[in-house]
């Protein structure tokens, strides 16, 4: 990503939009389940699933497997934004914080 903002150069930083849009308050983390989220990282694999451990979980982090028993293959993948994380928190940006803000809320 670097090595392309320097090709581009500041003309790619500069807003152009004449009229923002409002925000669509529909996040990634709202929509999808953590098992299917690790489902689609690991296609083809099966019992694919997710363990949410609390620990992890304050860390906006996840824990991905599949396979069965000793063959079994587990990774850390990074909650997605709005994703619980504890109650009454939500990940946004890699940090598990509690929902206090109003457009956060709704």
């Amino acid at each position: 990503m670097r090595h392309v903002l320097r090709m581009r150069g500041p003309k790619c930083w500069i807003v152009t939009i004449l009229k923002p849009y409002p925000p669509s308050r529909s996040y990634p983390g709202k929509k999808v389940e953590a098992d299917f989220y690790c489902q689609r990282m690991y296609r083809g694999k099966k019992t694919v699933r997710a363990q949410l451990n609390p620990s992890e979980l304050a860390r906006c982090k996840m824990i991905c497997c599949y396979g069965r028993e000793q063959n079994e293959q587990c990774y850390y993948h990074d909650l997605l934004d709005f994703m619980p994380c504890g109650r009454e928190k939500i990940c946004l940006r890699g940090v598990c914080q509690r929902k206090s803000f109003g457009w956060l809320s709704k």
